[in-house]
Order: structure tokens, then C-alpha cells, then sequence
């Protein structure tokens, strides 16, 4: 508050207009904030959570790319799974605005195919952001010949850890069915990646 009294307090203003915060003429007279249980939204967490996850994957793809920030890119596709559909078709708006892209399409999985696009995964989420005129598709191939040879990597870690029986013996089973769900995310994930790779050929 004392670097930026203005901002926080025009925001404490809107929280007491929505009633979340007690109502007082200037946030230097409040007392510390509590904790609220009863606030606490375990699924509007996770719902932001993929969110999230999604502009930090586009915005990862940009740097790599060495995309300018201030450039906008005409379209960004996200095939979601049926768990995350909703959730990501409700939010275009903030991921276009966050990931600096005209226009998001939100479809089902595999429903369209994207040529010549820069992919990354959120999740179980597949993103595509086109490349028409933002870069060369040679250093996207490579860059995806990185990513590859990264998630093969942990595979094979994977499978040897889960291939070791005295340590899936010892290890709690919420351990091991941890490591093959990752597993199984890691192995989608290559699926996916080699495919983009074919795609840009």
C-alpha cells in the first residue's frame, strides 16, 4: 500500500462495493486481514487455474519465438478436453486480452486440425498459435525438436522408476499413481508434439 496508496485504494473501494471487506473511509484504518473459509473456492481456483495455464503457455511459445511483445497474433486455437471446454470457452476474452492475441477459438479435442502453428500443451490442452507471418517455421520445428526430446526424457525416467519393483513396493501408493499419471500425461503430450512436428514439414 505505501508504493501504490492510489491503487489500493480504489481497490478496497470496489471490494467494499461488493460487500467483501469492511467498510471504512480509507484502507490505513483497516485491521489485518483474516482468513474466510468460507470464501475459499477450491473450483474456481482450479478453473483459473487452467487459465493461467494457458497464457503462460502462449506467452512462453512468444518469448521463444522472440514474437515482440506488442504484437498481436491473429488467432490462437486451444482444443480443450471436456473437463476444461467450458471453463476456457468462457474466459476468451481474458486470454486474447492476457496472451495478446485478435481472436481465440475454443473446440473440442481434435475437432480441427492447425497447420503451420506453434503448439504447446496446458494440461491435457492443446494450444495453436498460427504462425502466418510471425516466424520462421525451421526454428519452430527445432524448437519443438527440443521439447520432444525433453518429454521422451522424463518418459523413460518414468518408466524405470515405475518399472523398479522394489521401489513401487516401498513407495506410497499415492506416490505411484501419481508417477503414472504423469506418465500417461507425459506419453499424451509426445503424441502430440510429434504430430505438430509432421504438421510444419
Amino acid at each position: 500500500h505505501p508504493f501504490m496508496p492510489f491503487i489500493t485504494e480504489e481497490i478496497y473501494a470496489q471490494l467494499i462495493e461488493r460487500n467483501l471487506v469492511e467498510e471504512v473511509d480509507t484502507l490505513q484504518k483497516t485491521s489485518w486481514p483474516q482468513v474466510r473459509e468460507d470464501r475459499i473456492d477450491p473450483a474456481a481456483e482450479a478453473s483459473m487455474s487452467q487459465v493461467m495455464e494457458v497464457i503462460r503457455v502462449v506467452r512462453n511459445i512468444r518469448s521463444e519465438l522472440n514474437v515482440p511483445p506488442a504484437k498481436k497474433a491473429e488467432k490462437l486455437v486451444i482444443q480443450a478436453t471436456n473437463q476444461s471446454f467450458e471453463t476456457l470457452f468462457a474466459c476468451r476474452s481474458y486470454i486474447a486480452a492476457l496472451a495478446k492475441v485478435e481472436e481465440v477459438n475454443v473446440v473440442a479435442t481434435e475437432e480441427q486440425v492447425v497447420k503451420q502453428a506453434a503448439s504447446g500443451m496446458a494440461g491435457e490442452n492443446k494450444i495453436f498459435l498460427p504462425l502466418a507471418g510471425m516466424l520462421d517455421l525451421n526454428k519452430e520445428i527445432e524448437r519443438l525438436g527440443k521439447e520432444k526430446a525433453n518429454l521422451a526424457g522424463e518418459s523413460k525416467r518414468l518408466e524405470g522408476q515405475l518399472q523398479n519393483e522394489q521401489f513401487v513396493s516401498k513407495a506410497p501408493v499415492a506416490v505411484v499413481d501419481k508417477l503414472k499419471a504423469r506418465q500417461k500425461e507425459v506419453e499424451n503430450q509426445l503424441t502430440a508434439v510429434s504430430a505438430q512436428i509432421e504438421s510444419l514439414k
